[in-house]
């Protein structure tokens, strides 16, 4: 685990940095950068997919034409059409940079200088330390 940087949080050694009702959404690991991404399942868009470790799960042999990965040892980016859903990227060893914008699948949490975005709260200046789940939703 390492520190992950987002909006203007700091979310250091935490397994998960958002969950879904006792489910991690999103995890990003380390050396080389990883990052899974899993919404739930009764999204009202009826957007599904699973991504672990930048690799789409799942998918029974499908192939998903929405969904893209584009990954390198330090940088990885997933989009869903044209919209940039998560970028990350290594900035040394132990600290990644995360700009996360999930609107385009029907969450409403995103990321700008202001702070972390969710739903109509907003965390900002922040550190979170040491915790299984950073941020847990329903």
């Amino acid at each position: 685990m390492g520190s992950v940087i987002i909006g203007t949080n700091k979310l250091i050694n935490c397994r998960t940095l958002i969950g879904v009702k006792d489910q991690p959404l999103l995890q990003v690991e380390f050396l080389p950068l990883r990052v899974s991404l899993v919404p739930p399942r009764n999204l009202p868009s009826g957007i599904s997919f699973e991504i672990i470790d930048n690799i789409t799960k799942g998918m029974e042999g499908r192939a998903n034409q929405d969904l893209r990965i584009v990954a390198g040892e330090t940088n990885v980016s997933i989009l869903w059409k044209d919209f940039l859903l998560l970028s990350a990227t290594l900035l040394d060893k132990e600290t990644a940079h995360l700009k996360l914008d999930l609107r385009p699948i029907g969450i409403k949490i995103f990321d700008d200088p202001e702070g972390l975005h969710v739903g109509s709260n907003l965390l900002a200046n922040g550190s979170i330390l040491n915790c299984m789940t950073a941020i847990s939703l329903g």
